[in-house]
């Protein structure tokens, strides 16, 4: 070619170029929010794979959820939103119907319980996918019920990062459970494999201060005491015996709170959660 001739063919080679990628940035601006995500999934992460899968599980880690309290029961939730999420991208739902992963997987043999009774535990498995360097990253959700009747959600999330140390996990409680009485508590330390989340009473804590006769040697004292671990204080003694003969641990209790007062001794809260039976 001659110079001019090569430098119309280059010109015509870059307007080409030019309308081929303008066109496609115009197509990918106007493609669905959620398929410009999956498009952009990493390898490994949900993109028309199931929240279950068998296979190999690297980046392997264990979540347990402990039920400590006396009274709740947690069962499986339909979640709408896990639902939605696993329709968009190509799970069939054959598992644990408050179950969603972001990324990565929960081995096959290893899925969370359908219900976790009173004062009891489970335990469930989160991995990477087979080949993948993505680590796990999901979320589980319960109802929470109490004498037939449902209470509220539950719902966790937990994370595990492949290329280094780092573990998340988060939780919360929703409806009438989380009007103070009850508490969810999760950790995930870094650089383990093990996520554990309890579901338990919110421990109430009071602090007395003061001087009466029935201390022995008629000391002073300053405490911090559980509000379940007041009767086993050993300077209350005295005062325990008098209120043992109370119907039931609240009436005793507020019985002994009041003894106290009545002796000068000063009783504060330390919790924020105010119990709707607490007399002072």
């Amino acid at each position: 070619f001659g110079s001019s001739h090569w430098l119309q063919h280059f010109r015509i080679k870059c307007a080409r170029f030019g309308h081929s990628w303008l066109r496609s940035l115009r197509l990918q601006s106007t493609r669905p929010a959620w398929r410009s995500r999956l498009a952009l999934e990493p390898t490994g992460a949900m993109g028309g794979k199931n929240c279950t899968a068998s296979g190999g599980a690297p980046f392997h880690a264990q979540v347990t959820l402990i039920n400590g309290t006396r009274d709740l029961t947690l069962k499986e939730l339909d979640s709408e939103a896990c639902k939605r999420k696993c329709e968009d991208f190509g799970c069939d739902r054959k598992h644990h119907l408050g179950l969603y992963m972001v990324q990565g997987k929960v081995p096959a043999n290893e899925q969370p319980a359908a219900k976790v009774e009173p004062l009891e535990s489970m335990t469930f498995g989160i991995s990477a996918r087979e080949n993948s360097a993505c680590g796990p990253e999901g979320e589980l959700n319960y109802e929470v019920w109490r004498d037939g009747q449902r209470i509220g959600s539950l719902w966790l999330s937990f994370a595990r990062d492949a290329n280094s140390s780092t573990r998340s996990c988060n939780c919360s409680l929703s409806g009438e459970v989380n009007a103070g009485e009850y508490e969810l508590l999760g950790r995930f330390p870094p650089d383990t494999i093990q996520c554990t989340f309890e579901l338990r009473k919110r421990k109430v804590e009071v602090r007395m201060q003061g001087q009466f006769a029935g201390v022995p040697g008629g000391g002073h004292f300053d405490m911090v005491v559980p509000i379940e671990d007041i009767f086993k204080v050993p300077q209350l003694q005295a005062l325990v015996a008098q209120v043992a003969d109370m119907n039931s641990n609240a009436e005793r209790l507020v019985a002994l709170l009041q003894a106290l007062q009545r002796e000068g001794v000063k009783i504060d809260l330390v919790s924020q959660f105010k119990p709707s039976w607490w007399p002072l």
